[in-house]
C-alpha cells in the first residue's frame, strides 16, 4: 500500500506542475494489477508523457520506488542522434537509484533540456546567437529548501563562478542568479545533482550583455520567519524586495 500511495502522490504532483504534458484519459494514465504467487495484487502505473519532439512511456512497477526502478521507453519525432543519446543518458542516471521517487525529476530534466534545443528550421545565425549569449538570468523554485549543507555549497559555488543574485531558504525555496551563461549552466548542473523533492526552472532569459546589475554579490536572503516549523519566510517582504530590484516580473506564475 505504501508503494501505491507513493505512485499516486507522484502522479498528482506531476499533473499539478506539468498539466499540459498529461491528458486525463485511459491512453495516457492507466493502472493494472500484478498478482503475486500468494494471490495478492499490487498496482502498476503506466503513463505517457507527451512532449512536442518525443513521447515517454513510463511504467512504475508494483514495488516502485522501494525495490524496483521506473521503466522508460521513448519514441522520437525530430531529434538528432546527439540529443537522443544525451536524453538516454539523462534517463539512465535518474532511474538507476532504486528507492528514490524519480517521476517528477525525470520529466523536469527532460523538459528543461528540450527548452535549450533550437527548433527545426532555425537559421544557423540565430542558433549561433543563442549559444553565444554571454549572460543568463535564472530563477529556480523548490518545494522546500532548508538544508544548511546545500545552502553553504551554493554560496561557495557562487563565489567560484562569479554569480550575482540570492538564495531564499524555506518553504518554498527560491534561487535567483545572473552570470555568464556557461557559469549559470554549471551552477544549475551542480544544484540538480543534489537530492530534491521538487526542483523547477521557473524563469530563464538570455542577455546579450551584463546590462543593469541588480545585485552586487550572491548571498542568502532572510526575511521574517513564519509557520509552525519556522520555515516559511514572509513573502510580502520578499515581494517588496523584488519590486525594489525590478524583478517582480519573474514570479508572475506562482509555484
Amino acid at each position: 500500500m505504501a508503494c501505491t500511495q507513493q505512485k499516486l502522490d507522484e502522479l498528482e504532483m506531476l499533473k499539478s506542475v506539468y498539466p499540459e504534458l498529461i491528458v486525463e484519459d485511459k491512453d495516457d494514465v492507466f493502472w493494472c494489477n500484478n498478482r503475486n504467487d500468494n494471490g495478492s495484487t499490487h498496482p502498476i502505473l503506466r503513463l505517457n508523457v507527451n512532449f512536442s519532439s518525443l513521447n515517454l512511456s513510463i511504467t512504475l512497477p508494483s514495488n516502485y520506488p522501494e525495490l524496483e526502478p521506473a521503466e522508460v521507453r521513448i519514441s522520437w519525432t525530430n531529434l538528432s542522434s546527439m540529443y537522443q543519446q544525451q536524453i538516454m543518458e539523462m534517463i539512465r542516471t535518474v532511474t538507476e537509484n532504486v528507492g528514490d521517487c524519480v517521476l517528477l525529476e525525470l520529466v523536469a530534466n527532460i523538459s528543461d533540456f528540450l527548452v535549450d534545443i533550437p527548433e527545426q528550421g532555425e537559421s544557423s545565425e540565430t542558433s549561433q546567437k543563442i549559444i553565444k549569449d554571454p549572460y543568463t538570468r535564472m530563477c529556480t523554485m523548490l518545494i522546500i529548501f532548508t538544508a544548511e549543507k546545500k545552502r553553504s555549497n551554493m554560496l561557495q559555488w557562487s563565489k567560484d563562478l562569479s554569480l550575482t543574485g540570492f538564495i531564499l531558504p524555506g518553504k518554498p525555496g527560491i534561487i535567483v542568479l545572473k552570470a555568464k551563461t556557461k557559469n549559470c549552466k554549471q551552477f544549475n548542473t551542480l544544484v540538480r545533482a543534489m537530492n530534491w523533492q521538487l526542483l523547477k526552472l521557473q524563469h530563464e532569459e538570455n542577455l546579450l550583455s551584463e546590462g543593469c546589475k541588480r545585485f552586487d554579490t550572491f548571498k542568502e536572503q532572510i526575511f521574517e520567519v513564519q509557520g509552525k516549523a519556522n520555515n516559511h519566510q514572509n513573502l510580502g517582504q520578499f515581494k517588496k524586495h523584488l519590486e525594489d530590484k525590478g524583478l517582480c516580473d519573474i514570479f508572475q506564475n506562482p509555484f
